[in-house]
């Protein structure tokens, strides 16, 4: 975890005071802070759960600028996604409760990592929240997921983009259940924690999942959303009961986190990748029962 001022310490440093206190004091007081949290913070119910780099943040501000949401102190909070990461190591970055406000956590490693879903559904049952999913085109999902991460520098800057595709595809293919998220999990982070280009594309597991635990889900897809921002966006407010909102505020323009490198795979690879995902982007389109945009 980090504090508010981004400083590495662990929940327990955070807020049990100073070291040199007994241990069994130490637990003590994290306790008292962990009712205070859960008593006095917001708790959100409204989750941005992904898909990366597929509109979360410009959806996230979206919501921000309602006036009807809060956020954390920032976009993703991760905690959950931590081995025992737990309700309050989450609260203690959300603000206090605002009566007629919702507050919002848009972390998607909360769905990606085993764990933090474990944790998930530990802390917040179907019926308590409701949960957002943006998805696009996985191939172009994939192009954007490269150049982000060369631009962050996860991956070299000499790195050929068709090489890197074709061997994340390779690693893909060798997965034997898609239905395991765990071993999609662990080959797909074998440079990143946050996965690599070709698994995070894959949705239908996670949807799937969500809608079998029983989770309200508002599956958006960013193609649709950019033909008509405002109509789709209203449908998610809908979904998600916040009412007397003016949207005269959203454009085709307003998009947040766009990359700034830019680098194109051959058409060869490109029709190579589009095979691999066509048997999931149909699957979640059964499933959800939405119309294919890509």
């Amino acid at each position: 975890m980090t504090d508010l001022e981004g400083n590495s310490k662990t929940y327990f440093d955070l807020v049990t005071g100073n070291p040199r206190l007994k241990l069994k004091r130490r637990v003590q007081n994290l306790r008292i802070v962990g009712k205070y949290l859960k008593r006095t913070r917001s708790t959100p119910k409204i989750f941005l759960m992904g898909f990366q780099k597929c509109g979360t943040t410009t959806m996230y501000n979206n919501l921000l600028s309602t006036g009807k949401v809060i956020g954390a102190k920032r976009k993703e909070i991760d905690v959950l996604a931590e081995k025992n990461g737990s309700l309050s190591q989450l609260l203690y970055y959300f603000p206090k409760k605002k009566r007629g406000i919702e507050s919002v956590n848009a972390s998607h490693q909360t769905l990606f990592v085993p764990e933090g879903y474990k944790n998930f559904k530990k802390y917040f049952k179907p019926g308590d929240v409701k949960i957002v999913l943006m998805a696009r085109d996985p191939v172009k999902r994939a192009l954007s997921h490269f150049r982000y991460d060369k631009q962050l520098g996860l991956i070299k800057s000499d790195v050929d983009i068709n090489k890197f595709l074709l061997r994340d595809l390779k690693i893909a293919k060798s997965v034997t259940d898609y239905s395991n998220r765990e071993e999609i999990f662990k080959k797909s982070c074998y440079y990143s924690q946050y996965g690599s280009p070709i698994f995070r594309g894959i949705y239908y597991p996670y949807v799937a999942q969500l809608l079998n635990d029983g989770y309200q889900v508002k599956l958006l897809f960013l193609e649709e959303y950019q033909k008509n921002p405002k109509l789709k966006f209203e449908e998610v407010l809908d979904f998600l009961d916040l009412t007397d909102v003016d949207t005269d505020f959203l454009s085709n323009d307003r998009i947040f986190n766009r990359g700034t490198v830019i680098e194109e795979f051959s058409s060869e690879v490109e029709e190579e990748i589009r095979e691999f995902f066509q048997p999931f982007n149909e699957q979640l389109f059964e499933l959800t029962g939405k119309q294919s945009y890509f």
